[in-house]
């Protein structure tokens, strides 16, 4: 039995490459800190009855809706002050961590690029950038898909020829980011040949192998870019890259 799985030696990361992950993986932990805090807080509420509902995103919407439903209980107006101080604190970190990864992004040529596609930001081009560090490591663009682990795995032994999910190999953080952009560029990024082109693979194969398809694809071309050092085209016709 055979599997198709390409394996790369992965070279030490640069310091700067290095810098940028740590930067990424603490927005991640005060990110991840501030929504489970809300979660609690919502539970807490929710065992006295009281639903939070959709606050939006306005500042100061979600802390006005809380002191809403607890005023007059004494007890839960201590326990959602504690909580909320707590949070405001953790927004208030994520907030100066996230003009940081934007200033980074933007001194960052390569990730300048990269955020010229639609669905690309600030954290998925620093994602990307760090992650690979170089782009000569691949002798193809091709072999991004597979060294992030998003090709299909396929098993043969004698006539047995199985194509199965993707291996999900390598890096988690990657793999999550260019998911992340393949999912707005589906849903919520301006027509581009990209979008186009996944829009097809739904109609064929459904909406979740194609936002992997266009993950992958994603992938392939903002290494070709970043080779290049040419911008993303709206428009296929215009630029030239590996498929």
């Amino acid at each position: 039995m055979t599997r198709n799985l390409i394996l790369f030696v992965a070279p030490h990361k640069s310091v700067s490459a290095q810098e940028m992950r740590a930067l990424l993986s603490a927005r991640k932990s005060v990110q991840k800190a501030a929504l489970d805090i809300e979660q609690s807080l919502r539970g807490v509420l929710r065992n006295f009855g009281m639903k939070l509902g959709p606050v939006g995103k306005g500042k100061g919407r979600y802390e006005a809706r809380v002191r809403e439903l607890v005023a007059g209980n004494a007890a839960l107006e201590t326990a959602a002050s504690a909580i909320l101080d707590a949070r405001a604190m953790l927004r208030d970190k994520l907030s100066a961590l996230d003009c940081r990864v934007i200033e980074l992004a933007r001194q960052d040529e390569a990730c300048r690029l990269m955020m010229t596609m639609p669905g690309i930001g600030a954290v998925i081009a620093l994602t990307v950038r760090s992650a690979i560090d170089d782009p000569a490591r691949f002798r193809s663009s091709r072999d991004v898909g597979p060294w992030v682990g998003l090709t299909p795995r396929r098993e043969q032994s004698g006539e047995r020829d199985v194509t199965g999910r993707i291996t999900k190999a390598g890096d988690v953080a990657l793999r999550t980011a260019l998911f992340n952009a393949a999912t707005v560029m589906m849903h919520n990024a301006r027509p581009c040949w990209l979008k186009a082109w996944g829009m097809q693979v739904a109609r064929r194969r459904g909406s979740k192998r194609a936002t992997v398809a266009v993950a992958r694809r994603i992938g392939v071309v903002l290494h070709r870019m970043w080779l290049d050092g040419t911008e993303f085209r709206l428009q296929r016709d215009t630029v030239t890259l590996a498929s």
